[in-house]
């Protein structure tokens, strides 16, 4: 039993924490909606909102920070698929690939056929980050761009959230080499060699163009390895740091939990101070917390009373469905409706639709490709090896 949970259970929690971390990224493009429109009558809301970033209510916005939990995760569990399912390496990139890319490349569709329908370009007083998606004129180059994933793209044009999905599944293709890697050498070998990496793709993100165009740039892949291989760390000594969460107390946790929550809330703000605002440079000061958030979820006792419910294992079934679809939701309503409905009735309206809507994308598109994935899967090999988790 690991904290008290068989390694399923604990599992759910996990899923449960990714259904979190979707809906905070569904809440900071609500933000951000509302944010960067320069109507008149939303200065003030911009302002408040903006202001408000400063407090813990920054919690409840931080998409970014939300992301870096989804890679953390993601090392987390390709760790435990390639440590327990004895996978091949095609059976692996089969289960994954597929699992990925299906709901992806229908969410891309349903994308730019809706940017077809309703968008006639830019709209008036929306700002320039709304307006970075479904402004620019629907080309067969930017779609073949978005289904091969290969190249540096817009990834804003159709469906702005999918930029992460392009560093996920380049990283899944070299995750085997990554877990390799981190059940062989020490944890700190791997901190150093993957921090090195990553400090790498910082710096040719800064000076070299032709690598690093975009949120979809090789620069910000050969930066996220870096997180992915602490979730590999994570997933490796889960039984050592589930005993010792054993041992600590609730005060202890609580304590640790409050740690986490500053680094999380406040460490790219800090970073921006020394670093002018560099995107890359503030996720050294977010991965802390990130990293001390999953570990409670994953290892404390106490976290199966508020992860192990109905409600949020609803939240983890739907995670990818909401990631998907929500910004797609907000991009139609607004589309729709600015100039006849006030947008914040507009974009709180997109809420409990996103919900709806990545429930039906979720039974009709990604519970198939889930199945199609394990039958891809249960191609495997018989593996002699033993494999230390500590």
């Amino acid at each position: 039993m690991l904290g008290g949970m068989n390694a399923s259970q604990r599992i759910s929690q996990l899923d449960a924490t990714r259904g979190i971390a979707a809906v905070l990224v569904l809440l900071s493009h609500v933000r951000d909606t509302v944010g960067s429109a320069t109507l008149p009558a939303y200065q003030q809301v911009a302002l408040l909102l903006d202001k408000l970033s400063l407090t813990p209510l920054y919690l409840l916005w931080g998409g970014h920070q939300a992301v870096l939990i989804f890679f953390v995760l993601s090392g987390f569990v390709l760790y435990l698929m390639l440590e327990r399912q004895n996978l091949t390496f095609f059976g692996y990139i089969g289960k994954r690939i597929i699992r990925l890319y299906i709901p992806y490349i229908v969410s891309i569709g349903l994308a730019v056929m809706l940017n077809a329908l309703l968008s006639n370009g830019s709209l008036d007083g929306m700002g320039q980050w709304f307006n970075n998606s479904w402004s620019n004129p629907i080309s067969w180059l930017s779609i073949l761009n978005h289904v091969l994933l290969l190249g540096q793209f817009d990834t804003n044009q159709y469906n702005g959230p999918i930029w992460s999905l392009v560093h996920e599944m380049r990283i899944s293709i070299v995750f085997p080499l990554v877990f390799l890697t981190v059940r062989r050498f020490a944890w700190y070998k791997n901190l150093l060699g993957y921090g090195a990496l990553s400090i790498v793709g910082a710096i040719s993100s800064f000076t070299l163009p032709v690598v690093s165009s975009g949120l979809g740039s090789l620069s910000l892949t050969l930066h996220y390895l870096l997180i992915f291989a602490v979730g590999a760390l994570l997933a490796k000594h889960r039984s050592t740091l589930t005993l010792r969460f054993q041992t600590i107390s609730l005060r202890v946790q609580l304590t640790l939990l409050a740690v986490g929550l500053m680094f999380y809330i406040y460490g790219s703000k800090v970073t921006r101070l020394i670093t002018d605002d560099k995107f890359l440079i503030q996720d050294y000061g977010i991965l802390p917390g990130a990293v001390i958030l999953i570990a409670i979820a994953a290892f404390s006792p106490y976290s199966a009373r508020l992860l192990n419910n109905s409600i949020m294992q609803y939240l983890g079934r739907i995670s990818y469905s909401l990631y998907l679809t929500h910004f797609i939701v907000i991009l139609c309503l607004v589309h729709i409706a600015i100039g006849k409905v006030p947008l914040p009735v507009i974009v709180l309206t997109a809420i409990p639709m996103s919900f709806l809507v990545a429930t039906i994308f979720y039974r009709l598109v990604e519970q198939p490709s889930i199945e199609i994935g394990r039958g891809i899967g249960a191609l495997r090999f018989k593996r002699t090896d033993t494999i230390a988790t500590d």
